[in-house]
């Protein structure tokens, strides 16, 4: 019993020709044969996988530096306020009169 379609011996099943058949068995092989080099290739390369990698610690870093700015952005704001109010109280002492 013929177990592939496309093999020489099943010619006569199919209704093609022997050189036909061979052709097509061929081509086949080879298609196999190239999917499974490229699938070797992606597994193989890791350039994609450096480049998440790259991505993934700059969104991290960028969280952190968010979170210290939420944390910390209230109290740096009451120092510049209280840095600029003492600047316009003593503005009036060294400035003279307008």
């Amino acid at each position: 019993m013929c177990r592939r379609v496309f093999d020489c011996s099943c010619s006569l099943v199919v209704g093609l020709t022997t050189d036909v058949c061979r052709g097509v068995a061929s081509h086949l092989t080879s298609a196999r044969l190239s999917l499974n080099a490229t699938m070797h290739r992606l597994v193989r390369d890791e350039a994609g996988a450096t480049a998440i990698e790259y991505g993934l610690i700059i969104g991290g870093i960028s969280i952190a530096i968010l979170a210290t700015v939420f944390a910390i952005g209230a109290e740096m704001k009451d120092i510049f306020e209280f840095v600029g109010s003492k600047l316009q109280e003593n503005m009036g002492n060294f400035g003279g009169s307008s």
